[in-house]
């Protein structure tokens, strides 16, 4: 019964720090934090050139003031009507909301509603934010991607340190951290084929599918972790397929003159690398990693982490329909089905990890850990909801 007790301390224990995290941040009832202590998280460093460095002076436009705007000026609106040039005062906002609510602005007059996330959050991401942050965002991409091609491919990733290529740790089989995640595959450049056609940028996506089909191979003496595999490299592969096959294309002309679904059987062929870890396990939960030329390895870990166990159902169900092949959704949908039905009796909650061999094992871990909504969950939770 002493660990039962425990557990409940400490499960009472991070019930309370979150609800002190909740109301100290304005998560909650309006406390009034942000009044207080204002945060801008860097961002004044966007201001456009006409955009004063503090609020108009006078009373409405001194902080602490009555009638001051209740934070910095991006979280205002534009008013309607105004003048080019000139400046509107913003709108007085109510007490312990972060600004007035204008998403019907941004979504084109929809979403006008009263609901409390919309009057807590519409105003922190106006229109011109919103531009600026995509802009950051492109040129953060672009500089990441033209570093790795210029000093690491084809290596799996570019170290920024000594900027150069880096792979698997072979002299090191227990550095999880970089074996898990780097298969000698070109990852970088194989993860980022979806994000440069959703940029528009159709001359470098052509170029780097043609550079995966032409250099990338699966036939590697690399243990990589199942999850891992999936949502970068499979993922990468199908969306990359589906970007240049589809008819509408909605990113601008992706096109590829010649392509004969290459990237599809180079995704059939990870899968079937993939497949091992799901074979030969009691629960139908996959064994965490796999050596994509020799299948789980003898010592590999029984304990899979439930995101690794349970984020696997969209790739592998995608790859099933666009083949005809049932198997690889098979597999997947076995094992999250095999997760559901271990949750907690108690919460209905799930655990941080889950064995791939007992039932027992894994009936202990939910109930040491049924309380945790973190990282370990987070993939399975949001994609079972795609």
């Amino acid at each position: 019964m002493q660990w039962r007790a425990l557990v409940l301390g400490l499960v009472l224990l991070r019930l309370g720090l979150h609800a002190v995290l909740w109301l100290v941040f304005g998560l909650g009832p309006s406390m009034g934090f942000y009044q207080h202590f204002p945060l801008s998280f860097g961002f004044q460093r966007l201001r456009g050139p006409d955009t004063p460095a503090f609020p108009a002076s006078g009373p409405a436009g001194r902080p602490g003031m009555p009638g001051a705007p209740s934070g910095p000026s991006w979280l205002q609106p534009p008013v309607p009507g105004a003048a080019a040039g000139r400046r509107q005062a913003p709108r007085r906002a109510r007490p312990g909301v972060c600004g007035p609510a204008h998403w019907g602005y941004v979504l084109g007059g929809r979403g006008r509603g009263h609901d409390e996330y919309e009057k807590r959050y519409s105003g922190a991401f106006p229109p011109q934010l919103r531009a600026q942050m995509r802009d950051l965002a492109r040129g953060m991409f672009v500089f990441g991607y033209d570093n790795y091609m210029a000093h690491a491919f084809p290596q799996d990733e570019l170290n920024p340190i000594h900027c150069r290529g880096r792979g698997p740790d072979r002299g090191d089989p227990s550095n999880l951290n970089i074996n898990d995640v780097l298969g000698n595959y070109s990852l970088t450049l194989v993860d980022a084929l979806d994000t440069l056609a959703i940029m528009g940028n159709s001359s470098e996506f052509q170029k780097a599918v043609k550079l995966v089909i032409n250099t990338v191979s699966f036939d590697r003496d690399s243990t990589v972790q199942v999850f891992e595999a999936t949502i970068r490299v499979l993922g990468s592969l199908l969306s990359a397929h589906r970007i240049i096959t589809d008819s509408k294309q909605p990113f601008g002309d992706m096109t590829i003159k010649d392509y004969d679904n290459e990237l599809l059987h180079m995704a059939h062929d990870l899968a079937v690398r993939l497949l091992p870890a799901f074979e030969n396990t009691k629960t139908g939960i996959p064994y965490p990693r796999v050596n994509l030329k020799t299948g789980v390895p003898p010592d590999s870990n029984n304990e899979t982490c439930t995101a690794g166990a349970g984020s696997l159902l969209v790739e592998f169900g995608i790859l099933s329909r666009l083949l005809g092949d049932s198997t690889f959704e098979w597999v997947a949908r076995r094992a999250v089905k095999a997760l559901w039905n271990l949750r907690s009796n108690d919460t209905g909650l799930l655990g941080v990890v889950a064995p791939s061999r007992t039932i027992r094992t894994a009936y202990v871990w939910c109930l040491l850990l049924s309380s945790s909504l973190g990282l370990s969950l987070l993939s399975t939770l949001s994609f079972l909801y795609s």
